[in-house]
């Protein structure tokens, strides 16, 4: 385990020590020559205490098991350890990564939220991970078996959907991470635009102290350039308030008459790193587009209702891993099409379009004639997306030279889905790779105008986010690209 990814892990636990209570460890197993084998553990730090601590089988097959288990928070340590060694024992089972496997290195992550379907309706709160790669599943099982064991118990998408179901992250295929930690920090920002103020709102655990939260804010007139005003709160205990069993922590904040946005940016205790931000339109704005989507919907079975902004996200995957690829395609075009941007449709979707390799959509703005031709997947093999789509950039450029003409791959994957293969065929490219991370901030742009949002949403696709390496130290490029700070995760 890379000891710099371990101690930024125990740095940010040391501040954020106050709002955990449990640890929820969920499980997956497989047998192979009488011995289990890990397939994936992902462990969930909590803000609440479970009734009880103690194990339950989810799932017992002679080959397959799943296992939920709650320990208490200050076994995290005795946890890590396990992973360090690569053998780890939850409830009655202790499982091995396999036959002299040795662990490998480490990553740290800091996101800007975190959501898990299971407990409707769900909060999401920003978080950060600590996860352990050890390969491929196909080096310690037979994908195949357990697929077709899985399939006889219905799970038509295989170990993947399994996975997913049982520990809420998939595993399978040629990149896996086996071990995860998520911390997930509960302070949420919040805003409620009144005549005259705003309500600055923090959601936040029990476990959080009102005077350890600071929120920064920053008041706009016409645009993000003009601010009027910007200052900080430090909570007091006479703004904590509960509501439905929540705790909130909440200040008015009066504004000029001329405001017409805000942003707020929240802080607990020293760290220097926001732990969640939050854009307001205030009085007067004209709502953006996407309050139509809110607004439209049918019921759909039981009679549960669906808006069209459920459906819109569930395909941008923004929330959930999306599992429908023509579904995401459509999303992608259609949050593009919502920030301004002329958006033509190109690939085979429903059985229309023109299906041109490499291409599903292409993006352009006549006025500062840009282009950008478009590749969507939900997979993590991005690879298979640079070559067709470079093809297609080369012929468009040659035709119109005086267009800045870009390429661009949309995937609702997290940094930790993407290969090394595709890491490095990427970063030999000026394709912009934008994963869930800069889905979701293309749509905060769009969610957050009142109008026109077409310059922003093309900076954000023309970004080059992923580094320039020497032959020498792509490992090295890779590893620390894991590890970075993002942009916009605030």
């Amino acid at each position: 385990m890379a000891e710099e990814a371990l101690s930024k892990f125990k740095t940010q636990f040391e501040r954020y020590c106050s709002i955990w209570k449990s640890i929820e460890i969920r499980a997956l197993f497989a047998l192979k020559d009488e011995h289990w084998v890990i397939l994936k553990v992902m462990a969930y730090l909590r803000d609440t205490k479970p009734m009880q601590y103690g194990h339950k089988l989810m799932f017992d097959d002679a080959n397959l098991r799943a296992i939920i288990e709650h320990r208490k928070i200050d076994l995290i340590w005795a946890l890590v350890d396990e992973m360090r060694s690569g053998r780890v024992r939850v409830g009655d089972t202790e499982a091995v990564i396999g036959t002299g496997a040795p662990p490998q290195e480490s990553t740290f992550g800091f996101n800007i939220s975190h959501s898990r379907s299971e407990r409707p309706p769900e909060r999401t709160f920003p978080y950060f991970t600590l996860y352990l790669s050890l390969g491929s599943v196909h080096e310690h099982v037979d994908e195949n078996e357990i697929n077709r064991l899985l399939y006889s118990y219905g799970y038509q998408g295989g170990l993947q959907e399994f996975s997913f179901a049982k520990t809420g992250e998939p595993v399978g295929g040629s990149y896996v991470t086996y071990f995860g930690i998520v911390a997930p920090i509960y302070l949420l920002a919040y805003g409620e635009s009144e005549p005259g103020y705003i309500k600055a709102i923090v959601l936040c655990g029990e476990g959080v102290k009102p005077g350890d939260v600071t929120v920064r804010y920053e008041l706009y007139g016409k645009t993000e350039a003009e601010i009027l005003r910007q200052d900080k709160i430090v909570f007091a205990e006479d703004d904590r308030h509960l509501r439905e069993d929540s705790a909130y922590l909440e200040r008015k904040i009066a504004i000029p008459r001329e405001m017409l946005s805000a942003k707020l940016l929240v802080f607990y205790q020293d760290n220097v790193v926001p732990a969640d931000s939050f854009n307001i339109l205030v009085g007067g704005i004209k709502a953006t587009i996407l309050t139509a989507f809110e607004a439209l919907g049918q019921i759909t079975g039981r009679d549960a209702y669906e808006t069209l902004w459920d459906r819109f996200t569930r395909w941008l995957g923004v929330q959930d891993k999306a599992i429908d690829a023509q579904g995401f395609e459509l999303g992608v075009w259609t949050l593009l099409t919502v920030s301004g941007l002329h958006v033509l449709h190109l690939g085979k979707v429903s059985g229309k379009g023109f299906d041109l390799p490499g291409v599903d959509l292409m993006a352009f703005a006549e006025r500062e004639k840009e282009i950008i031709l478009i590749s969507c997947t939900i997979d993590n093999k991005l690879s298979q997306k640079i070559e067709p789509l470079l093809s297609q950039l080369n012929t468009v450029r040659k035709k119109m030279p005086d267009w800045s003409v870009k390429g661009a791959i949309f995937a609702p994957i997290d940094r930790r889905d993407v290969t090394l293969g595709s890491f490095s065929d990427a970063t030999e490219t000026d394709i912009s790779v934008l994963l869930r991370l800069e889905i979701q901030e293309i749509l905060s742009i769009v969610k957050g105008a009142s109008a026109d949002a077409s310059d922003r949403t093309l900076e954000v696709l023309k970004q080059r986010r992923l580094p320039v390496y020497g032959d020498s130290d792509i490992l090295g490029a890779y590893r620390a690209w894991f590890q970075e700070p993002r942009q916009g995760e605030m």
